[in-house]
């Protein structure tokens, strides 16, 4: 895979977190990707068109792939999931039907955890008004708590945060701040009782199960002793029901604890290879 990578960004700094890149390139995006853009149209450098990617586009409609809302170029690991109406909750359906219905203009931020693998594998939205915020640097769980409430100050539009219950136990109170100052966020926690991160790193590392355990706890009703209404979803059609508009219409937050199978892997191999990977070279010898 490093040697396919190309990082392309606007703050050199960046660069010490890809070593790995085949080339660094640093300038301003917009001019750099207008000029690639340019070179692509014209065949400079490339030896191809964009005619190239019209066998894949074929294949893909001769297939019919239940992938199709996700877009012809998109590989995923666990298609059939994403239209499962298996209880608990398959969280690739919930991911995908979540692409499809929160509105465009809804500001989504991404908690650390599985919510980070779940997301960039599965949410593809129609449009790129609605992109995601996510916050890589740290990966510090509990982030997309109180940033939701500042993005929906100053966007004046709704915020959408997708956590985990492990990051909601660490951050949770902040959701009296949207309370207080009644503005529409909506909490999304994907509950599964546990560090999935940890549980499933743990699988696929082949180290010890240990130390992700979480208590059952129902999250709505925590959110409904704060005076927050609180949604629990259980079932394909719960999902499928929810209002948004209504949820961003409210002057106040809402929380939607949402149940998901603890026991779907995420799409985090590459992740967890990266590390062992980078554990295998800081060892003498290795």
């Amino acid at each position: 895979m490093s040697n396919r990578l190309v990082h392309i960004d606007s703050i050199i700094e960046h660069f010490t977190r890809t070593p790995m890149a085949q080339h660094h390139v640093c300038g301003d995006l917009k001019s750099i990707f207008k000029q690639l853009n340019l070179n692509i149209r014209q065949g400079l450098k490339w030896g191809r068109s964009w005619g190239a990617v019209d066998p894949i586009q074929v294949k893909f409609f001769e297939k019919k792939s239940v992938t199709k809302n996700h877009g012809y170029q998109i590989t995923l690991d666990n298609p059939e999931a994403c239209l499962s109406d298996a209880i608990p909750l398959k969280p690739q359906r919930v991911v995908t039907e979540f692409s499809r219905s929160i509105p465009l203009n809804f500001r989504l931020h991404l908690d650390a955890g599985n919510t980070w693998a779940w997301f960039t594998h599965y949410c593809h939205r129609k449009s790129s008004q609605g992109f995601y915020h996510i916050a890589m640097g740290f990966g510090s769980m509990g982030w997309a708590i109180g940033a939701s409430i500042g993005t929906c100050l100053g966007s004046k539009q709704p915020s959408v945060c997708i956590t985990g219950d492990g990051s909601y136990l660490m951050s949770g109170q902040e959701i009296t701040v949207a309370l207080q100052h009644q503005i529409p966020v909506i909490y999304v926690i994907l509950n599964d009782s546990e560090l999935g991160m940890v549980k499933h790193g743990q699988q696929l590392g082949g180290a010890e199960q240990i130390g992700f355990e979480l208590p059952k706890i129902d999250y709505a009703m925590m959110a409904q002793s704060m005076g927050v209404e609180g949604i629990t979803i259980k079932t394909p059609g719960e999902l499928m029901d929810l209002d948004w508009q209504r949820l961003g219409n409210k002057q106040g937050p809402t929380l939607l604890n949402v149940i998901i199978d603890p026991n779907e892997v995420p799409p985090m191999g590459q992740r967890v290879k990266g590390l062992a990977d980078q554990k295998e070279s800081a060892t003498p010898g290795g």
